[in-house]
């Protein structure tokens, strides 16, 4: 499975961020969900989408043409 990983980066020194889409190869033991299992509570941090699924994160990747939903852990404090 190839999946596509947006990251998004923003230092502390100005309001420029870098936008990097990243093939991310040979992944195992993640599922990839077409939808996610609950209305999320979305949270977006450095301009990436983080959604909530009661204690579950998950972040928005692409599988071929589709989105999916993976398990990503909490965002990162600001």
């Amino acid at each position: 499975m190839t999946v596509a990983a947006v990251v998004v980066a923003a230092d502390d020194y100005d309001d420029h961020q870098t936008t990097e889409i990243t093939n991310v190869t040979n992944v195992t033991n993640v599922t990839a969900l077409a939808s996610l299992p609950c209305e999320a509570r979305i949270t977006v941090v450095s301009g990436q989408n983080f959604y909530q699924c009661g204690s579950n994160w998950y972040t928005r990747a692409y599988q071929g043409d589709a989105v999916v939903y993976v398990p990503s852990g909490p965002p990162p404090s600001k």
